[in-house]
């Protein structure tokens, strides 16, 4: 994976999990939603002073943009999301089992 890469899904991770918006980042970061946009698909690079308003407004050090484990961290969560789902759906469908008793 390139740099570029790295940046474009931490950015998107980070994000959400600060629960913003491109257009709530971009407003923080006194930028446009486009741009915002753009670096998150990794077909545009922010300078130096961007990264920085970037990360000061996820609440994060810039060089957490760039780190190659968030993808682990997010894969991590979303398996754990995938196996309550199954545990919650599976007692759900016990329940009513109990209850559609012929």
């Amino acid at each position: 994976m390139k740099i570029q890469e790295y940046l474009a899904t931490n950015l998107k991770f980070y994000r959400k999990r600060n629960n913003l918006t491109q257009s709530q980042l971009a407003e923080k970061c006194g930028t446009s939603t486009n741009y915002i946009a753009t670096i998150e698909t990794g077909k545009k690079y922010p300078s130096p002073n961007t990264l920085e308003k970037i990360a000061k407004a996820l609440k994060i050090d810039a060089i957490d943009l760039f780190q190659t484990e968030i993808k682990d961290e997010n894969h991590i969560l979303n398996v754990k999301m995938e196996q309550i789902k199954e545990t919650l759906r599976i007692s759900i469908n016990n329940v009513l089992d109990e209850v559609v008793k012929p």
